[in-house]
């Protein structure tokens, strides 16, 4: 199918006007990081569900992320690039290996970021392509969660969040975890996936009891 085509006009309208809201949004975003984001280079790991709440905090950092080859991924990638993110084009179903070429390349340079349950699901589970990012960049894998005191919950597969004008938002880092080349892909996934279960346990405790 070929791939459909915004006009420079529409492009601009729309681009502009995401990133007009996102702003507007999340400059009124209480965020509190509860413990130091990690110096190092990494792949930062988070849920799909919480690009919009760690966009805004991360911006400017100079992270890599991935976006599809499609006509809504080019509106995607504009808006990323104009908060400061590096963007890789492709996806699983075209482009995906000059998208993970690409990642390889610019992770000698740059942190990469990407959410290991996206782009369909299911959500929380972790795919074996962020194993595979880890192994072939020689990056740890840093896991990111985020809780969201008053938010708009869609009717999506990862029932993808919205942060309340005014919105608390705490987030947590794990520990960076390097992936031993040679380590087997499912007992990874398993471990990492724990991980990411503990983390999130913890952030909820530790909001509750702030």
């Amino acid at each position: 199918m070929p791939k459909k085509k915004f006009s420079p006009v529409t492009f601009w309208l729309i681009t502009n006007l995401g990133l007009f809201v996102i702003r507007m949004l999340s400059v009124t975003w209480r965020y509190k990081r509860l413990n130091p984001l990690p110096e190092e280079r990494a792949v930062f790991a988070f849920w799909h569900r919480n690009i919009l709440p760690l966009m805004y905090l991360h911006r400017n950092g100079g992270y890599v992320v991935i976006i599809s080859q499609s006509s809504d991924g080019d509106l995607i990638a504009k808006v990323c690039e104009k908060l400061g993110y590096l963007t890789a084009r492709g996806s699983a179903t075209r482009g995906g290996s000059a998208a993970l070429r690409s990642m390889i390349v610019q992770s000698r340079t740059n942190s990469l970021a990407i959410t290991p349950d996206g782009p369909k699901g299911p959500p929380h589970q972790i795919k074996e392509g962020l194993i595979f990012l880890a192994k072939l960049t020689g990056l740890p894998i840093v896991l990111i969660s985020a809780e969201v005191r008053h938010e708009i919950l869609f009717n999506s597969w990862d029932r993808f969040r919205l942060p309340l004008p005014f919105s608390r938002i705490d987030v947590m880092y794990d520990e960076p975890q390097y992936i031993d080349r040679n380590a087997d892909i499912n007992e990874s996934v398993t471990f990492l996936e724990e991980r990411m279960r503990n983390l999130e346990k913890q952030l909820l405790f530790a909001e509750k009891n702030r």
